[in-house]
C-alpha cells in the first residue's frame, strides 16, 4: 500500500478535516481499507471515517 499523503501534525478534535485528510479517505475507501485503518492513517477517530 502506497502512502499518498504522510500528515505531520495529529489531527485536533473538534476540526475539521483537510483536504488533503477528505482525499486520502476517499482514496483509501476505494482499495477496500477498513475505516480503523484509514483513521489510524490520518489520526481521527473511526467515526469521523465512517
Amino acid at each position: 500500500m502506497d502512502q499518498v499523503h504522510s500528515t505531520t501534525e495529529q489531527h485536533v478534535k473538534g476540526k475539521h478535516l483537510t483536504y488533503d485528510e477528505r482525499m486520502i479517505i476517499q482514496i483509501r475507501h476505494k482499495e477496500g481499507c477498513s475505516p480503523n485503518r484509514i483513521a489510524a492513517e490520518i489520526g481521527c477517530a473511526p467515526n469521523t471515517v465512517r
